[in-house]
This record gives structure tokens, sequence and C-alpha cells, in this order.
């Protein structure tokens, strides 16, 4: 911070301290002193050095490198053209440094400060300061101690730090700006100047950004809440403390909650990225297309949101590095062409009502494969697809048309729901085990294939297969180990034991069919 001091005189001049005065310099380099009356100077042209030692004083620097002391008193400055430098003194302050490269001090009191066209240095003092910088460049406001007021202005390369207290900072329209709370509880509001700086400090802070594009802002320490504007490649980092991020409308702005039990909220913009990182963390996509949620490394809770193609990934991981995820939830929205992965952990995947969902228990790394005890529930939406993973899975169908669930590794228990296809050969839902003793369990909707894959495993029909002559039905096919087929009550079902010494029973519908297939097996009618 820059602070500066002068003293013009080393003794008052010999005036009235009681009587106010007009005193006009002219041209020339002139230097002027008044007492405690309420005082009008005219500095004129030249390079003036002025000094007002008490009352209300009114003060023009004019054209000219001045020296202007207000004194004691609610003083009105104006320096005028020319590299001025400025101090208000003790008192409630109007002070504007005119065009040139000025440096002003407010000093104690409530002061209003103005910055000119020319790079300037505004410093408030103590008490509750309003600095407004100017349009040129290279300004820099200080607000000093207690709460205060910056204003940034139109001009590149503007630095606005709040310093001690409760403080409001905003940004111009100028580029290259940058906002700094410090200490209190501040409020930063970016403008629509790009490449601007939003840095809240320690404190429970908010900060806005603007309609600029490529801003940043950083909450720093404590619990702070941070909103994205319309710009894009906006950035918003929380850093330490229960931060609250919500990502505005411009497309490619970036949410990184960082330490601690952050909230994260995606907006309406595509391709919009939101990682918790540490701390358990909830993540909501907008309604923005090619969203992006990653967990972190503690349990988290993610939800899509009604846009295209998002992605949710529980576990805060380089691919090239040993992943270290939670227990996280993720729950898909109502968008298209959603992907979530639950990654390390035992976690919990809900799908949506949207088409073509994707839901991955398995955690994947470069290195190796690390899976948890995973739950994966599908929504009301067609073309899903649930993973497992290499862990013991359980896997449960939603409603939709063409869903598929594959348990993977692991003893796996996989459950249908109530969704078909017009045709088995387009997959209908399809009921996967995968390696390990498996429990798959069809739901009432027609046109379900339930595979148990290797392993010794139990298939067990449901009440759907009421199709016409043309649907297949339900389907249980057992492979390879010793497995255990039942059908259910639906008109249409077929069971195949596969190899090994599998059993297989018939269930009350109209039109079954069993077949043992290879081994020694054991087929029991109904």
């Amino acid at each position: 911070m820059i602070r500066f001091r002068f003293q013009v005189f080393s003794r008052k001049p010999q005036v009235s301290e009681d009587i106010s005065s007009f005193i006009s310099g002219g041209d020339g380099n002139d230097t002027i002193g008044s007492g405690n009356g309420n005082d009008t100077i005219d500095g004129g042209n030249g390079k003036d050095i002025i000094a007002a030692f008490g009352g209300n004083d009114s003060i023009l620097g004019g054209n000219g490198a001045d020296m202007i002391d207000g004194g004691d008193g609610n003083d009105t400055i104006y320096g005028g053209a020319g590299n001025d430098l400025i101090q208000g003194g003790n008192g409630a302050d109007m002070i504007d440094g005119g065009d040139g490269a000025d440096a002003i001090l407010g000093g104690a009191g409530n002061d209003m400060i103005q910055g000119g066209n020319g790079a300037a240095t505004l410093n408030g003092g103590a008490e509750n300061d309003t600095l407004v910088a100017g349009n040129g460049n290279d300004q820099n406001l200080f607000g000093g101690d207690d709460a205060d007021s910056l204003q940034g202005g139109s001009g590149d390369h503007q630095y606005l730090d709040g310093g001690d207290g409760n403080d409001t900072l905003v940004a111009g329209n100028g580029n290259d700006q940058i906002l700094s709370g410090s200490y209190g509880n501040d409020s930063l509001q970016g403008g629509s100047g790009s490449y601007q700086n939003l840095d809240g400090g320690a404190g429970n802070d908010t900060l806005v950004a603007g309609n600029g594009n490529d801003q940043g802002l950083y909450g720093g320490d404590d619990a702070d809440s941070l909103r994205g504007g319309s710009g894009t490649y906006q950035d918003l980092y929380g850093d330490a403390g229960n931060d609250t991020l919500i990502a505005g409308n411009g497309n490619r702005q970036d949410l990184s909650g960082d330490a601690d039990d952050d909230t994260l909220v995606g907006g309406n913009g595509d391709s919009q990225r939101l990682y918790g990182e540490a701390g358990s963390d909830t993540l909501r996509a907008g309604d923005g297309d090619s969203q992006g949620l990653q967990g972190g490394g503690d349990g988290d809770l993610l939800f899509g949101g009604n846009g295209a193609g998002q992605y949710l990934l529980g576990e805060g991981g380089n691919p090239y590095l040993w992943p270290e995820g939670g227990n996280d939830t993720l729950v898909a929205g109502d968008g298209n062409d959603q992907v979530l992965e639950g990654n390390v952990g035992d976690d919990s995947l809900v799908g949506g009502n949207g088409v073509s969902q994707w839901l991955y228990g398995l955690a994947s790394s470069f290195f190796e494969v690390i899976d948890g005890k995973d739950t994966l529930r599908g929504g009301d939406g067609d073309d899903q697809r649930l993973s497992g993973g290499g862990n013991d899975d359980l896997l449960i169908a939603g409603d939709g048309n063409d869903q598929y669930l594959d348990g993977g590794a692991g003893n796996d228990s996989l459950i249908g729901g109530n969704g078909q296809d017009g045709d088995l050969d387009e997959n209908g839902q399809v009921l996967d085990g995968g390696d390990g003793n498996d429990t798959l369990v069809a739901g009432g909707g027609d046109d379900q294939w339930l595979q148990g894959g290797i392993g010794n495993d139990s298939l067990v029909g449901g009440p759907g297969g009421n199709g016409a002559a043309d649907p297949w039905g339900q389907y249980l096919q057992g492979d390879a180990g010793n497995d255990t087929l039942v059908a259910g009550t639906g008109v249409q079902q077929y069971l195949y034991g596969g190899d090994d010494a599998d059993s297989l029973q018939s269930g009350s519908g109209a039109l079954q069919y069993l077949d043992g297939e290879a081994g020694n097996d054991t087929l029991v009618a109904g």
C-alpha cells in the first residue's frame, strides 16, 4: 500500500485564523497558506504549493503540478491539469485530481475521492471513504481502514484494494482490472471488461462476475459466495471455507470449490465444468449442454441438470494418478446423453428421465482398476446404460425402454424395470451379470433379456413377456457355471441353462420354453 505525507510549512503563515479569505495565485509557481477560516483558494497556472490549515476550504490547484494540503475541515479540492500531490487532511473531504498523474490521500474522515484521466493513486485513509477511478490507465485505489466503497473506471490496468473493513468494490469497463477485498466481509462486482480478477481475501465475501470474458473470481479464506456472469471463460475458485459457487449463463465457465464442504451450481451456459475437490461437496448441473461435474476425494453429492451431454464423475482424480475416491451419490437430470461415473468408493448412481444416459460404477485409472460396492438406479428415460464394475454391485433398471445393465466382475444383483422395446433384436431391457455369482431379476416389461455370464448365477423371470406373437417376451440365459433359472408369470418366457449343471424351473405362463443345453441339468415343469 502506498502511504505519503508532506509538510508544506515549518510554521503557519501570518494570517488571521478567524477570517474567511479568497486567494488567487495567478500565473507562476505560488506558495499559498490560509488560516482557520472557510477559505477559497485558486492557485492558477504554475506549480503551486497550497496549505489550508483549518476550516471548510475550497481549493483549485489549476494547471501545473501542484502540492495541496487541505488541513482540518471538510474541504473541496480540485487539482486541475497536471501531476498533482493532494492531501485532504482531517475531515470529510471531496477531492478530484483532474487530468494528470495524481497522488491523493484523503486522510481521516469520510472522504469522496475522484480520479482523473491520467495514471493516479487514490488512498482513502481512515474511516468510510468513497473512491472512484477515472478513465485513465494504471490507476490504483486503496480504501484503507473501515468500510470503503471503490469504483473502477473505463481505463485499463486499474487496481482496487479495499483494505481493512467491510468494503464494496465495483469494477469498471476497462480491461485487466484487479479487485482485492483484503480483510473483512467484502462485496466485489465485476464489470464488462475482459481479464478482470476479483479476490475476496480473508472474510465471508460475495463476488459477482460481470459480463466480460476471461474473468477470475477467488474467494479466499472463510465462507464465500461466488456467482458467474454472462461472459465466457470465467473461473470461480472458492479456496478455503464452505463456499457457494454459482455459474452464470456464459459458456466454458469453470467452478472449483477447493477445500472444505462446498456447493457448486451450474448455469445455462454450455461446456461448464464443476470441480468439488476436497471436502464433502454438493454439485448440481444447470441446463446447459456438455457440462461436466467432478466431485473429488470425499463423499460427494452430484445432480445432473436438463442439459444434453452432461458428465458426472464422483471421484476427482487425474487418470494418470492413483485415484482416492469417496462414497458418492450421483443423480442424473432430465437431459439426454448424460454420463455418470462413480469411480472409487461405494457409490450410488441414479438415472433421470433423459434419453441415452450412461451410469458407470467402476473406477478406472491409467495404472489399475479399483472398484467400490456401487448402487446404480436407472430412470424413466430410454437407451440408458448401467455398468457396475469389479465389486459387488446393485443395479436397478427404471421404466425406460432399451436399458442395458452390466454388472461386470463381482457378485452383482440386477433388477429389471417395466421398460420394453418392440423387438428383442433392438435389445429391450438387457441384464448382463458378467463374471461372478450374480442374481438377476426381471421386471414387468416385455422383451427383457437376462444373461448370467460366468459364475453360479440365479436368474428369475418376472410378470413381463405378455406381448403379441412377434415380440420375444422374457429371455433367461445362464451361460457358464451352475445356474438356477426360474421363470416368471409372464406369457412368453424362454430359459436356456448354458454349460455345466443347471436347474431350470418353469412358471405359470402360457408359453414357456426350458432348454438345459450342455451339462447335467435339472428341468422342472410347472
